[in-house]
């Protein structure tokens, strides 16, 4: 039965399912004219970067109450219902210039963000297995990331030509993509039904492992932020770059993504689940390059990357979220509880780095991006640690 629900998938239908992974990356639309935003509205930098930290902090309990939504509605449903919110909080910027409107435009938009984040993996966990799920998480990974690599790249040129209303503006692709997902995705209404008689009370669902895994991504994330939500106020603010080039080195980020979510199956058959610490390593180096670099071209290079410890890291951690559930049943319970410290991560991210800064580092160029590196560094040989510790390359080490 390994490969049952995998078989009845057409090519249309798994695009559908990819789709909800693109919908993930709406707020790429923002990233390169940031500087733009900004000054339009008037914010400071710190307030600027504190504010667009809202959604992920929304994430928080919303990605918990879309993964307690998928025992009454497929995960189709839930996505396109979260998808309006995304277009309809993407959009009012382009009407208006109050801070407060724009503060409720991010709270809308983290509506929808918030729901559909832990669905874009729970759907690929729960409907596929074995080494066919392994295959298709990273490609997921690899599809995502090229969308959000094309968001970055069309909001950097049309942004460059039109201004950051024009850029935001392309959210609205929101709609069509929630329609195309609600027509075509496959459902996982069958199995809930399932899932919920097979469920019995005080069943445990979490292992300890679990929660090992949530605190590190908490810290991972609140680190790993700095380094793109800095991207466009540093390179402008230090003139060495416009919105286009902006848009174009961000979009290296998730090029370079697509790749390696395309070979992340190979991959993870040499390395195992030794994959994540190179994740971790990719990122710890890219930080390293672009708290020294003033050229352009190793701007390209450390975005780059980044992108492939991204790339990696995306379906090796939910993949290992999902396996450290008690059953496989609670996976998309387990990969909720991972968005969740996700979005708390992202959240306090630009407030614990300015508080490190103001209060012991004090420092005046690229601040974020030299405090977060050696935590980062600091995760990629803890990750290698408690691997070896919990069964080494294959997991066969079980838990109590």
């Amino acid at each position: 039965m390994e490969n049952e629900n995998s078989q009845q998938y057409g090519t249309i239908e798994i695009i559908a399912a990819f789709c909800i992974t693109g919908m993930i990356y709406m707020g790429s639309f923002a990233g390169p004219v940031a500087a733009q935003i900004m000054n339009a509205f008037g914010f400071e930098a710190s307030d600027y970067k504190t504010i667009n930290t809202i959604p992920s902090l929304m994430m928080v309990v919303l990605s918990l109450v879309s993964g307690g939504l998928t025992s009454k509605f497929p995960i189709k449903k839930i996505v396109a219902f979260s998808g309006v919110f995304l277009a309809i909080g993407g959009l009012i910027p382009v009407f208006t210039t109050s801070k407060t409107m724009y503060i409720a435009s991010k709270v809308i938009f983290g509506l929808g963000h918030g729901m559909i984040f832990p669905m874009a993996s729970a759907i690929i966990n729960t409907l596929f297995k074995g080494e066919q799920k392994d295959k298709l998480m990273g490609i997921r990974a690899g599809v995502g990331a090229l969308m959000g690599a094309g968001y970055t790249t069309i909001a950097g040129f049309v942004g460059k030509a039109g201004g950051y209303k024009a850029a935001l503006s392309c959210t609205a692709i929101a709609i069509p993509l929630a329609l195309f997902i609600l027509w075509k995705c496959p459902t996982n209404e069958l199995m809930t039904k399932k899932a919920k008689v097979e469920g019995g009370e005080g069943e445990k669902k979490l292992t300890t492992r679990s929660y090992v895994l949530f605190f590190f991504m908490f810290l991972y994330n609140m680190m790993s932020m700095a380094l793109l939500s800095n991207l466009s106020l540093y390179l402008s603010g230090e003139g060495l770059a416009d919105s286009g080039v902006i848009g174009t080195i961000s979009s290296m980020n998730t090029y370079l993504a697509f790749v390696a979510g395309l070979i992340f199956s190979k991959v993870k058959k040499v390395l195992g689940r030794y994959t994540t610490s190179l994740a971790f390593i990719c990122v710890s180096i890219s930080f390293l390059i672009m708290t020294n670099c003033t050229s352009i071209p190793l701007f390209y290079v450390a975005v780059a990357i980044n992108g492939l410890g991204f790339g990696f890291y995306n379906p090796s951690i939910t993949l290992a979220v999902a396996q450290s559930a008690a059953n496989p049943k609670y996976g998309a319970l387990a990969i909720s509880g991972y968005t969740s410290a996700i979005g708390i991560g992202q959240f306090l991210s630009a407030k614990v780095l300015k508080f490190i800064n103001d209060n012991w580092c004090h420092i005046e160029n690229r601040a974020d991006w030299k405090i977060a590196r050696w935590p980062i560094f600091a995760i990629a040989i803890g990750s290698v640690i408690f691997i070896t510790l919990t069964g080494g390359k294959d997991g066969k080490k079980k838990e109590a």
